[in-house]
């Protein structure tokens, strides 16, 4: 089970996590295809490809929860989707950021909580 508390780090069954300090050259890229916004479907795609073209490999595993925690447990590099609900990233977002990653929107922006809005996670600056 993932966890955090704010300024009191993230946890994987009671076990410190942190973010791999990989660059992404060394990494996986996850990443959300927006599967009920069709008008984001062929750009989430070409984004794919081009972190592919920069990473080891790319992964989509369908859980925004599940790829934010694997940012933050060293497992991948750098997570995105184009937009989510905040029910979708809000728990994922502190874990992320607990365990020493960055969240952001796409574009580089604060994210929201209040409307949906886009992911990019990654393990550093």
């Amino acid at each position: 089970m993932f966890y955090a508390k704010k300024g009191e780090g993230a946890f994987l069954n009671g076990k410190k996590i942190s973010v791999s300090n990989q660059p992404l050259s060394n990494g996986l890229v996850l990443f959300g295809s927006s599967p009920y916004n069709e008008e984001l479907h062929e750009k989430s795609f070409k984004v794919a490809y081009d972190y592919f073209k920069q990473a080891l490999d790319i992964r989509r595993s369908g859980s925004a929860a599940l790829d934010l925690c694997s940012i933050a447990s060293g497992r991948a590099e750098l997570y995105f989707e184009l937009i989510l609900s905040p029910w979708d990233y809000s728990a994922g977002y502190l874990i992320v950021r607990e365990a020493g990653g960055v969240v952001t929107t796409f574009e580089g922006s604060e994210v929201t909580f209040n409307k949906p809005c886009s992911i990019l996670a990654r393990n550093m600056d």
